[in-house]
């Protein structure tokens, strides 16, 4: 039999004797296992699925699955080579430069070409950025620094090198692991093994401890997902003694072995969900199962039934190519996403798949295949082969890099739209507002103020999501213009009325209630004369179940992500703060949401830049708006008689033919599907805000 390739993570084949031989000079004889291939299949079609919109709500489990694998193969093939004392760091590195760089730079140079055609010029900018991270091996320590809402986000779907983090814990684990491994080389491998173990308790239990505190940090960093690599590796150095334990055991105990592993495997791809706090405890399970699963076919000559499925001719085909597989569905579907929404639908689905199937298959065949065997032919000379090996990386890095560094510089080439695209993908006005205030926010809160601090009591506080970001530059120079003072209490996403939230928010019920609570306490506080509630009321309480995802172009990936009950939770977050503004005697005013476009501006721009279409955004009719609005309208209309002054932005949208203006000459009043453009709010919304200026009492009483 051949051998297992544990030089990568992502891929294995059971021919490549000659090829380890070229690299350490000793041939290998450790055992192919095709079961870890099937199960490197689980995992990339898991974490496929799962990225393409399919109901594998925990697919992102699989990455958990291959940092155990690459543990545990890495460490096997290691472990040889030191006890043959033929252990070479830098034939190691060479090795893993051969397995992951080629097929990586390949993919990231076609992203920054694919991105000159699709991707507006600010994401362009981002992606270059990106690219420059995963070249420097250091992507998950940039997206932990820079991606403001987390790898579940939203915003984050539409970043085609996102997955790239991975590949960078796995290779800062690897330029520290083998030194450690140099270091106890003389132990006995239960004292190796047992090194592993304690430091993967260590890593373990600060992800635990550190989620709540530091989420990203415990999702991207490498010292808290080492101990899923370390688990694998102390697996590996404990495998001389499990396999003697083993061999001694009926098959049925390993059959409940493979068995418990699989189902701690599967049964998180199906449960977990974006709203799962995660890695941390929760990732335990699919780790643990990994290594079961792996430990199972450890001694004895009969496989169990769960490793023979997973041994089966397709599901190994499918682990050959994993890693090329896992390089490419991620930008497939994010570039899908840049064009035509979020939300993929059955056919992009669809395109999505076959394009990474297709993609995945021509990496591993014309880029995998010839890295791996340079050293094939008899007689090779082995430094000029490694030379020829170093070059092209050096050579395709710098190429990767002034490509990066020039699309960073000319600002996303901006020159290859037209004047009207442009118009249609400007950035979010609601995200560059200066009075959005910081997720990580201080208790007890300073907020920014807004219009002219006099020092007496505040007229005005403006509370909301993105939604009043929108209005807010706006409303603070009227307050300027008007003499009068407010503050800004603003965070995107955040739902902000008390009491209330919403599942699948990519942040915590106690994260918004902190965030809740503070803005009461504030305006106990300071009393403001006047509350102005501005928000994406519908996104918070859902008109119809099964139409949210269409409307919002998002796909709730959990029936928690669609609330049984959310005109409750805003009836009663709209009735707590109508009686917190009767005990400071203020007046609260609730600004109801404009109409959406049917399609993203910023799409239909590069749908444009593609096709050479014109850019043609559609509004939507009264009725259609009406429908949408209705949940939480009617808990508006049934509170109005305690004091709630209603403004409706809506109706300065929609013309004599009842259908929601977009648009005009060269202009896009729309920032995204839901938020209106800094020309928008200037034209529509300014003077109704001038008129509520005027109407506010910014002194004592409370108008009726």
């Amino acid at each position: 039999m051949g051998r297992q390739d544990g030089c990568s993570p992502w891929f294995s084949n059971p021919h490549q004797e000659q090829e380890f031989a070229g690299c350490s000079g000793i041939s290998h004889d450790v055992k192919y296992r095709p079961d870890i291939d099937g199960l490197r299949a689980i995992a990339v079609i898991a974490v496929i699925l799962y990225h393409a919109g399919l109901p594998v709500s925990g697919g992102y489990v699989g990455v958990d699955v291959f940092f155990v694998i690459s543990g545990y193969l890495i460490t096997t093939i290691t472990a040889s080579d030191l006890e043959r004392g033929s252990f070479s760091l830098l034939a190691f590195w060479e090795r893993r430069l051969r397995r992951i760089w080629p097929a990586a730079l390949f993919t990231t140079l076609s992203v920054l070409g694919i991105g000159y055609w699709v991707l507006a010029p600010e994401d362009y900018v981002t992606t270059a950025k990106d690219a420059l991270a995963q070249l420097l091996m250091a992507a998950n320590v940039h997206y932990w620094l820079h991606l403001d809402q987390g790898y579940f986000s939203e915003s984050s779907d539409l970043r085609p090198l996102l997955h790239m983090w991975s590949l960078a814990v796995e290779e800062q684990f690897y330029i520290v692991f083998p030194l450690l491994l140099v270091a106890v080389a003389k132990w006995p491998s239960r004292h190796k093994a047992g090194v592993c173990l304690v430091l993967a308790g260590a890593s373990f239990a600060a992800s635990v401890v550190m989620l709540a505190s530091h989420t990203q940090a415990v999702f991207y960093l490498l010292p808290f997902r080492a101990w899923e690599l370390l688990t694998g590796a102390g697996l590996a150095l404990a495998a001389p003694g499990l396999t003697r334990r083993l061999g001694d055991r009926p098959l049925m105990q390993r059959n409940l072995i493979a068995f418990i592993g699989a189902c701690l495997v599967l049964v998180p791809c199906f449960t977990y969900t974006r709203s799962t706090p995660f890695p941390a405890a929760a990732a335990l399970p699919p780790v643990a199962g990994a290594a079961l699963l792996i430990a199972a076919g450890l001694g004895g000559n009969s496989q169990p039934v769960v490793l023979r499925l997973l041994s089966a001719g397709p599901l190994r085909a499918i682990g050959l190519m994993s890693y090329s597989l896992y390089l490419w569905h991620w930008p497939a579907i994010a570039f899908l996403r840049n064009v035509r929404g979020v939300y993929l639908g059955p056919r992009g689905i669809a395109v999505s798949l076959v394009a990474t199937l297709v993609l995945g298959w021509l990496s591993w065949r014309y880029i995998e295949q010839p890295f791996r065997k340079p050293f094939a032919k008899e007689r090779v000379d082995l430094v000029r082969a490694r030379i020829r090996v170093v070059v092209a990386a050096i050579s395709a890095s710098c190429i990767l890099a002034a490509a990066s560094l020039m699309i960073t510089a000319d600002s996303g080439f901006p020159w290859r739209f037209t004047s009207e695209q442009l118009q249609f993908i400007k950035p979010f006005v609601a995200k560059s507002s200066p009075f959005l205030t910081e997720e990580h926010f201080a208790v007890p809160l300073s907020l920014p103020p807004m219009g002219v601090d006099d020092g007496k009591r505040p007229c005005f506080l403006l509370l909301g999501d993105s939604h009043a970001g929108a209005i807010s530059a706006s409303l603070d120079a009227l307050a300027r213009e008007k003499g009068v003072c407010g503050a800004a209490a603003i965070i995107e996403g955040y739902f902000p009325l008390p009491e209330a939230w919403m599942p699948g928010m990519n942040r915590s019920a106690a994260v918004n209630e902190q965030w809740q609570q503070s803005v009461i306490e504030w305006i106990r506080e300071h009393r403001p004369a006047n509350v102005i509630l501005c928000g994406f009321w519908p996104w918070y309480v859902p008109y119809r179940d099964g139409v949210f995802g269409v409307i919002h172009g998002i796909e709730p990936t959990s029936v928690d992500d669609v609330r049984t009950q959310p005109t409750d939770l805003f009836s009663s977050g709209l009735e707590s703060m109508i009686a917190e503004c009767d005990r400071i005697d203020a007046t609260l005013w609730l600004f109801h949401t404009v109409p959406y476009a049917k399609r993203e501006p910023k799409q239909l721009a590069l749908e444009s830049r593609v096709t050479g279409r014109r850019v043609e955004l559609e509004g939507i009719d009264r009725r259609t708006h009406d429908d949408w609005c209705s949940a939480y309208r009617g808990v508006c209309e049934r509170l109005s008689k305690n004091g709630v002054v209603a403004v409706d932005l809506a109706e300065l949208f929609f013309d004599e033919t009842g259908r929601s203006k977009v648009g005009g000459e060269e202009q896009c009043w729309f920032s995204g599907r839901f938020h209106l453009s800094e020309e928008a709010v200037r034209i529509f919304v300014q003077p109704l805000l001038e008129k509520v200026v005027e109407e506010m009492e910014c002194g004592g009483g409370r108008r009726e």
